[in-house]
């Protein structure tokens, strides 16, 4: 891939929603990460419907699947609880995860 290329990548990947238009692949991955701290519950919800179509149309939804056991678990420990808003940082969520864990959530 080019320069050219992976700029307009980048610049893809803002528009489609995941940062904003012309941020880094690694900005727009740490936003996506910070915004699951209030957001999962909604992609989980998401990821059902995405998962019957792809039944319907006779795919294999293995990847599917771990998707929305990953918003699932997210889900049943109310993360969203732990967040006024849309964290700064991917880092707190990925710390209160870690903390849900080390209490034996899973």
């Amino acid at each position: 891939m080019s320069a050219g290329e992976s700029r307009a990548a980048m610049t893809t990947i803002g528009v489609l929603g995941f940062g904003e238009a012309g941020s880094t692949f690694a900005k727009a991955l740490a936003d996506a990460g910070a915004v699951h701290g209030v957001a999962h519950e909604r992609r989980y919800h998401d990821m059902n419907q995405v998962i019957d179509l792809r039944k319907d149309m006779q795919f294999d939804p293995i990847m599917t699947e771990a998707t929305i056991r990953f918003f699932k678990r997210s889900t049943d420990l109310q993360l969203s609880q732990d967040f006024a808003g849309k964290p700064e940082l991917m880092d707190d969520v990925i710390e209160t995860l870690l903390h849900y864990m080390s209490q034996g959530y899973s």
